[in-house]
């Protein structure tokens, strides 16, 4: 098998170390080198006079290359592959060219190639590190990205003067984090031993309102507890039955105490990968700590300024609301009313049925203050069992008729002690009133008590039970 080729001899061409085929202008192979016999791992003999497109992985793309050569008369590096006796897929870069017989005449294609595979597995490896380094900067990037979300979320916590103003800013960032998915927070309400939806954000299902602590496996077992969709172990705090994708509860649990409960659900159909797992544990790690020194700084405030038994605000925080309301009465030109009252006989009452019971009637006349007051309505207890109610916008026009039907619903009470009701209480009260427009009986906070106290004492030496309003303007 020699092709009648001008030029070098074809022993030269056997010596070759690259492989290399020679072609007529029909494309069957008319010579092939040792080298490209032992590519191919096809005897000599059987070369001869096939095509040579089919001794190639892609033999359209062989075709092709061997039709442009017949165009151009030549082709460089042209990638192919070829299929070696072990079965593996060698690459080559094949360049191709005419040759002539000896009269001058086209007589075939000489194509010569180099195999590259080592080479583009190199290049390869090489891309599939590159992109394994691009993909781990975008990640890192992300990870930046939500650690610059959570500080921001911290500091923004820091600065919110209740858990009510942190819950938004909570499912805010949350939003962010987890842009794909879904979830709420849940605040604990310990006294009741429940739980109390405060926020959600993103995609269904919603959870319940409120929910019990047994309703969910996380409270339950007191660490996070991850459902897969459809999974066993669901929680019952959904509003609908149980989502159709994976989901993960995180308890928020700070020194033994339960703050609340962070939630996450995928896509439909969806699963909660690692890094997500970890993004709302370190989450609920920011929460739980901001929640809980709100909540403290919360208490700590209401201790400050409210009475611990009646649950009233105390004569401290009388004496800075009652300055500031003036200051507005006084900007605005609207009346404002104080008036003082104390329970008739409480001394007695005491002796009779013991400070306990004392106490249960306190504590029910704040409770009833509270339900029936106006929102702008400021009540106070000034000591003892004397109270101070704070009334803006209302005039000794109106007054007499409200404070009087107070009076007449204090005496509706019952109070229950030791299995028995106690009787009655009645209360009596005494009104002063600040005008902007007239004198009235005081311009400033100590006058307006005084007034008030003395209005009280003549309710009372009038029989008790009486609502006394102050007749000497100021002086």
């Amino acid at each position: 098998m020699k092709a009648d080729i001008a030029g070098p001899a074809w022993s030269v061409m056997d010596a070759c170390p690259a492989p290399l085929i020679a072609t007529d202008l029909e494309g069957r192979i008319v010579e092939a080198n040792p080298a490209f016999l032992a590519l191919t791992g096809t005897p000599r003999e059987k070369l001869a006079g096939t095509e040579f497109a089919a001794h190639f992985v892609d033999t359209e793309a062989a075709r092709a290359s061997y039709r442009e050569v017949l165009s151009r008369g030549s082709v460089e590096e042209y990638p192919l592959s070829v299929r070696d006796p072990s079965g593996t897929i060698r690459s080559l870069l094949c360049s191709a060219a005419h040759f002539r017989n000896q009269q001058g005449q086209i007589a075939g294609v000489i194509l010569i190639a180099q195999d590259v595979t080592e080479r583009r597995q190199r290049e390869e490896e090489l891309a599939r590190l590159h992109g394994d380094l691009l993909a781990q900067m975008e990640d890192l990037k992300q990870r930046e990205s939500e650690i610059r979300r959570i500080n921001g979320l911290y500091e923004i916590l820091q600065t919110c003067n209740a858990p009510r103003e942190a819950y938004p800013v909570i499912a805010a960032a949350a939003a962010q984090l987890f842009p794909e998915a879904g979830g709420g927070l849940a605040s604990s309400i310990s006294r009741l031993h429940q739980m109390e939806t405060v926020s959600e954000w993103g995609i269904e299902p919603r959870l319940s309102a409120n929910f019990n602590l047994d309703d969910c496996w996380a409270l339950r077992l007191g660490h996070p507890h991850e459902v897969d969709a459809g999974g066993l172990r669901g929680c019952r705090h959904f509003q609908t039955p149980l989502p159709s994708a994976s989901y993960i509860c995180v308890p928020l649990i700070v020194g033994g105490e339960l703050q609340g409960l962070l939630h996450l659900h995928g896509a439909p159909a969806g699963r909660i990968g690692s890094q997500q797992r970890q993004l709302l544990i370190t989450l609920g790690e920011v929460v739980k700590l901001s929640l809980s020194g709100l909540k403290l700084r919360e208490a700590l405030r209401s201790q400050a300024i409210r009475d611990p038994l009646t649950g009233l605000f105390n004569r401290n925080y009388l004496d800075e609301t009652l300055r500031r309301e003036l200051s507005r009465s006084a900007r605005r030109g609207a009346p404002l009313c104080v008036a003082m009252l104390d329970i008739d006989g409480f001394k007695s009452f005491n002796d009779t049925y013991s400070h306990y019971a004392g106490d249960i009637l306190l504590k029910a006349l704040g409770d009833f203050f509270l339900k029936n007051l106006r929102g702008s309505d400021i009540a106070c207890r000034y000591g003892g069992d004397e109270f101070v109610l704070v009334l803006p916008d209302t005039d000794l026009n109106q007054v007499g008729e409200r404070l009087d039907r107070l009076r007449s619903q204090v005496k509706q009470l019952a109070c229950e002690y030791e299995g028995r009701t106690l009787p009655a209480a009645s209360i009596s009260i005494g009104v002063s009133q600040y005008a902007a427009q007239s004198p009235g009986h005081g311009s400033s906070a100590e006058e307006l008590l005084k007034a008030a106290d003395e209005a009280l004492y003549a309710a009372k030496h009038q029989g008790k039970d009486q609502l006394a309003i102050s007749r000497e303007p100021a002086h």
